[in-house]
C-alpha cells in the first residue's frame, strides 16, 4: 500500500461494518488524518441539510459547516464557510483535490476560520466527500508539523479517509432512512387499524340512526354513541333555530348537579366566540385549557370542572343544524384525531337530522293538506252554488247588455250623423252669414266716412262697424275651426323663415300699434307641417305675446322673444330654456319644440289648465276677443303630429310652445349641406328642359330655400326627364339647396353660352 501507515485505515474500514456509532466514526477519521498526515489540525465539513445532487453539478447549498474537527472544537464546531469565497467550497464546487502551499495569498482564502482559533495556517490539503458521484462535504488537513509542503502521498492517504468518512456518513443516512420508514410503517399501520374500528363504529352508527325518522329517538341514538368514539366526561347536543343554539340533550351532567337545568340553556350565537367560528367555518374546535381562554363562556361555579373542550359542528350542504359538545376535566385531554373521528359522526348525525325534519315536514305538509281538501271540498260545495246563482244573473246581465249595445250602437250612428250635420251647418252659416255681413260693414263704413265727426250718427255708425268687424272675425274663425277637424294635410318641410317674416307683416300694424320688441334666433331649424297652419300658429301665439306682455301701469312695454328647443335628449340647456317643459310632453322623440316668451304678468296654474278649451279668454280687462284661437291652434298642431302647451311663473311671464316633427337625415339640422359634383353633371340636360326664366325663379327660390317651389318645379322636371327629377326630388329631400343652386347656376351658364 502506498500510503505508509495501513493499519489505521484497516481499523477505520472494519469499524464500518461494526456497531460504532457514525459520529464516532468520524471523530475517529479525523485524527487517523492528523497522526497519519502529522499535521497540526483537521476538519470535517458538510453541506448539511441538502439533497445529494448529481454528479458534476452545483449542489443546493450555499455554505459548509464543521461537523468534526481535531481541534478548537470550542471555536470551529457548526461554524458556517461560504462555498463561494473559500478554499473548501471551491473544493467541494469543483469535486478534486487542493493543495495550498501558500494559504493567505490563494484567492478564495477565507480569514474567518483563522480569525476564530487564532492558528496561523500556512498550507492546507483539502479533498472532498463524495459517494458514487454525489458530493457530500469536504475533509481538510492544515500545516505539516514538519514545515514540508503536501504532497501526491498526502492526497492520496487523504483521499482514502475520505472515501472512508463518505462510506460512513452514507451507511448512517440509510440507516436513519430505514429506521423512519419503519416508524411510518407503524404509524400508518396503527392509523389503519383505528380508522378500521372507527370506520365499523361508523357504520353501526349509521345503520341504528337511519332506522328512525323522530327527531328525539335521532338525538338519543347520536348521544348513544358518541362516546364509542371519544371518551368524555359530559357531553350535549345542541339545535339551532336562527341565531340560538339550544341544548336539547346531553349526558353527564348527573355527575355534575347540572343535570335538571340542561335543557333551560339556549346560547346566542353571535356572543359565543367558539359557536360563531364553528358556524362560520364548519370545522371542528378545540379547547385544550378552558381556563387560559378569554372567550370561554361556562364560567359559572358549577361548571369549574370542566378543564377541556371540543365542539363539532352538525353541517350537511353548508347548512348548520347543530353542535356536538364533549367537555372533559382533564386538560389538553382531546386531539386533533378526536375531532375527525367526531367530524364522520357529525356527518352521519347531519344526515339523521335532516331525513327526521324533512319527514316530520312532510307530516306536516300531509295534515295540512288533508285540512286544505277538507277546506276545499266545502268550499267547492259553496261555489256550485254561488255558480249556479251568477248564472242565471249573468243571463240576465248578458240580455241587458245586448240591449243596451244595440242602443249604443243606435246613438253612435245619431252622434256621428249630428256631427256631419253639425259641421255642415256651422259652414253654411259662416259662408250664408258672410255676405250679408259685408254689406253692413261696407255701408257702416260709408256712413261714418260721411257723416260728421262728433255726431250721434256717426258714433251709431262706428259701433256697427265695430261689431260687425268683431262678428266677421268669429265667423272666419268658426269656418276655420270646423275645416281644421276635416281637413287631412300631407306633411312637407316647411321654411320657418319664410313662414316668420310673412307673420312679422301680417302683424306689423300690431307690433308697431304696441311698440313692441320681438326678438328671435338668427338660424331656423327644419321640420315638417304644413306652412298655412304654422303661420297661423304663431300669428296666434305672437298677437297674443303683443296683447297680453308688457305691464302697462308700470309703463313697460311689450318684449316678445321666438325661439326653438331640440327635444332629442333632455339636456340641462334646453330645461334652462324652458322649465318644466319636459314634464309637460307626451312625445318629444324627433320633435322640436317652438316657443314665444312675452314679459307679461304670468299666469296662475288654474288658468294654463283652461287655456286651450274653446271660448276661453287670458283676460277680459286687456284685450277683447271671443276665445277661439288657442283651441284651433291645438287643433292644427295635433293634426300636424305635435303638442301644444304654455308654461308660467307668475310675475315671470309666459311661454307658449309648440312642437312639430323633424325630417331625418344623415346630416345634423343644424349643419349645412355638403356640395356634391356629381348633380352638377345634369346642367347641360337641364339648360335645354328649361327656360331662362324658369331657371332665374329657381336660383332665387334655392338661395332662400323655398321647399314648397323647388318641389313643384322638380316634380315638373321629373315628367320631362324622370333621372334629373329624381336626383332633384332626392337633394331636396336631403335639404341641400346649396347642390340645386349650383345646378341651376351652371344650367343657366350652358344656355348662356349657347346663344353665344
Amino acid at each position: 500500500m502506498e500510503c505508509p501507515e495501513t493499519q489505521p485505515i484497516l481499523q477505520i474500514t472494519h469499524d464500518l461494518i461494526t456497531t460504532v456509532s457514525p459520529e464516532q466514526l468520524l471523530r475517529k477519521i479525523v485524527r487517523t488524518a492528523v497522526t497519519l498526515l502529522q499535521t497540526e489540525s483537521a476538519g470535517l465539513l458538510l453541506c448539511e441539510g441538502m439533497e445529494y445532487s448529481p454528479p458534476d453539478t452545483a449542489p443546493h447549498c450555499d455554505e459548509l459547516r464543521f461537523r468534526v474537527v481535531s481541534h478548537y472544537e470550542e471555536h470551529l464546531l457548526d461554524v458556517p464557510v461560504p462555498i463561494a469565497g473559500s478554499i473548501a467550497g471551491q473544493v467541494f464546487t469543483t469535486n478534486a483535490p487542493l493543495i495550498v502551499s501558500d494559504v493567505p495569498a490563494h484567492p478564495v482564502y477565507y480569514p474567518a476560520v483563522e480569525k476564530l482559533t487564532e492558528q496561523v495556517i500556512v498550507s492546507l490539503l483539502a479533498v472532498p466527500l463524495c459517494f458514487k458521484g454525489r458530493r457530500i462535504g469536504v475533509l481538510e488537513v492544515v500545516n505539516k508539523c514538519d514545515g514540508t509542503p503536501f504532497d501526491a502521498a498526502d492526497v492520496r492517504c487523504l483521499t482514502t479517509l475520505a472515501a472512508q468518512a463518505a462510506l460512513a456518513l452514507e451507511n448512517a443516512r440509510l440507516v436513519a432512512a430505514l429506521e423512519h420508514r419503519v416508524i411510518e410503517r407503524e404509524a400508518a399501520l396503527q392509523t389503519a387499524l383505528r380508522q378500521q374500528q372507527m370506520l365499523e363504529v361508523l357504520q353501526q352508527v349509521n345503520a341504528v340512526l337511519t332506522s328512525t325518522l323522530h327527531y328525539e329517538e335521532v338525538l338519543d341514538r347520536i348521544l348513544a354513541h358518541i362516546g364509542a368514539l371519544v371518551a368524555y366526561d359530559a357531553v350535549n347536543v345542541m339545535l339551532v333555530e336562527g341565531d340560538v343554539a339550544r341544548i336539547c340533550r346531553g349526558r353527564g351532567y348527573e355527575h355534575y348537579g347540572t343535570a335538571d337545568i340542561l335543557q333551560q340553556i339556549a346560547l346566542k350565537i353571535p356572543e359565543v366566540s367558539g359557536l360563531a367560528t364553528m358556524r362560520q367555518t364548519l370545522q371542528p374546535i378545540i379547547i385544550p385549557d378552558v381556563t387560559q381562554d378569554d372567550a370561554w363562556v361556562y364560567s359559572h361555579p358549577e361548571h369549574q370542572w370542566i378543564q377541556s373542550y371540543i365542539g363539532v359542528p352538525i353541517h350537511r350542504q353548508n347548512r348548520l343544524f347543530g353542535y356536538m359538545n364533549l367537555l372533559s376535566a382533564t386538560p389538553g385531554f382531546y386531539t386533533e384525531q378526536d375531532a375527525e373521528q367526531l367530524e364522520s359522526l357529525a356527518q352521519q348525525a347531519a344526515i339523521a337530522i335532516h331525513n327526521a325534519y324533512l319527514y316530520q315536514q312532510a307530516q306536516r305538509e300531509i295534515d295540512e293538506r288533508e285540512r286544505a281538501e277538507l277546506a276545499l271540498q266545502r268550499h267547492q260545495e259553496h261555489l256550485e252554488d254561488l255558480v249556479a246563482e251568477r248564472t242565471s244573473d249573468l243571463q240576465r246581465a248578458v240580455a241587458q247588455t245586448h240591449e243596451l249595445n244595440t242602443q249604443l250602437a243606435q246613438e253612435i250612428v245619431e252622434r256621428e250623423q249630428l256631427i256631419g250635420d253639425l259641421q255642415a251647418f256651422s259652414g253654411t252659416v259662416a259662408h250664408d252669414l258672410k255676405n250679408p255681413l259685408s254689406l253692413v260693414i261696407g255701408y257702416s263704413g260709408l256712413l261714418v266716412d260721411v257723416l260728421p265727426p262728433a255726431s250721434q250718427e256717426r258714433e251709431s255708425a262706428e259701433v256697427i262697424l265695430k261689431t260687425g268687424n268683431k262678428m266677421g272675425c268669429i265667423i272666419t274663425e268658426l269656418l276655420q275651426f270646423a275645416n281644421v277637424r276635416q281637413a287631412n294635410v300631407e306633411l312637407v318641410p316647411v321654411q320657418m323663415p319664410c313662414v316668420i317674416v310673412e307673420v312679422e307683416e301680417r302683424l306689423a300694424s300690431v307690433i308697431t300699434q304696441y311698440q313692441a320688441e320681438i326678438i328671435q334666433p338668427a338660424q331656423w331649424p327644419n321640420v315638417m307641417g304644413h306652412a298655412a297652419w304654422v303661420e297661423e300658429v304663431w300669428a296666434n301665439y305672437i298677437s297674443n305675446a303683443l296683447k297680453y306682455g308688457g305691464r302697462p301701469e308700470e309703463h313697460i312695454l311689450p318684449r316678445v322673444e321666438l325661439g326653438y328647443t331640440r327635444l332629442d335628449n333632455e339636456t340641462a340647456s334646453a330645461a334652462a330654456e324652458i322649465p318644466g317643459l319636459w314634464a309637460k310632453l307626451q312625445h318629444p322623440e324627433n320633435h322640436i319644440a317652438f316657443w314665444v316668451r312675452d314679459n307679461g304678468p304670468g299666469l296662475t296654474p288654474q288658468a294654463q289648465q283652461r287655456l286651450f278649451a274653446p271660448f276661453t279668454r287670458l283676460d277680459k280687462t286687456r284685450a277683447e276677443g271671443h276665445g277661439l284661437g288657442l283651441s284651433i291652434v291645438k287643433r292644427m298642431v295635433e293634426k300636424l303630429g305635435g303638442e301644444v302647451g304654455v308654461t308660467s311663473v307668475m310675475g315671470q311671464g309666459t311661454v307658449f310652445f309648440f312642437t312639430l316633427p323633424v325630417k331625418l337625415s344623415p346630416r345634423s339640422l343644424d349643419m349645412p349641406a355638403e356640395s356634391g359634383p356629381a348633380l352638377t353633371d345634369f346642367a347641360a340636360p337641364l339648360a335645354d328642359l328649361c327656360t331662362d326664366a324658369e331657371l332665374q325663379a329657381m336660383e332665387m327660390a334655392s338661395a332662400i330655400g323655398h321647399w314648397e317651389k323647388l318641389h313643384t318645379w322638380s316634380a315638373r322636371i321629373q315628367q320631362r326627364s324622370p333621372a334629373i327629377g329624381n336626383a332633384l326630388l332626392d337633394t331636396l329631400n336631403d335639404f341641400n339647396y346649396a347642390d340645386i343652386n349650383a345646378l341651376v347656376q351652371a344650367a343657366r351658364a350652358a344656355q348662356a353660352a349657347c346663344k353665344c
